[in-house]
């Protein structure tokens, strides 16, 4: 059975020596350290980021503390300059990734990537907030698959 998250901060700040008392700065490190363990699931807040791969149509959907950070270590392994054409911060950003996820199933190309249409990345760019992103491209996404289905 798991433990929940209280139980396993205690064993990290034990095993990494600090105190439970420390200053706020060091405690959010070490979650950020937690966060990114299998298994370990420790805050519920963040971001969840649209990260363009160059001038092509593929976008990486994910979450991050920090999108900016995030952005940095893809970059790393990648010869073709990466931009984050947006990052909302949202109360549940696993919960808000799945979402997505799942809206743009049919536009998966590998992982987190999905290869969308101009229409689709002109929405992700141009729409105010999350929730208005979500529903005009689910409208967009519904008459696509229509389309095609017809």
């Amino acid at each position: 059975m798991k433990s929940n998250t209280p139980d396993r901060l205690a064993h990290v700040f034990k095993h990494y020596g600090i105190e439970q008392e420390d200053t706020p700065e060091r405690v959010d490190m070490l979650e950020r350290v937690v966060e990114d363990a299998p298994g370990c699931r420790v805050r519920k807040g963040g971001y969840i980021y649209f990260i363009r791969h160059g001038e092509s149509n593929s976008v990486k959907v994910g979450l991050a503390r920090d999108p900016n950070i995030r952005l940095c270590t893809l970059q790393i392994g990648n010869p073709v300059e990466l931009s984050i054409m947006r990052a909302d911060e949202v109360d549940d950003m696993e919960t808000e990734e799945n979402r997505f996820h799942s809206l743009l199933a049919h536009d998966r190309a590998r992982g987190e990537w999905f290869s969308l249409d101009d229409t689709q990345i002109g929405l992700i760019a141009s729409t105010s907030t999350i929730i208005e992103l979500f529903l005009v491209l689910s409208v967009h996404n519904a008459s696509v698959h229509t389309r095609v289905m017809s």
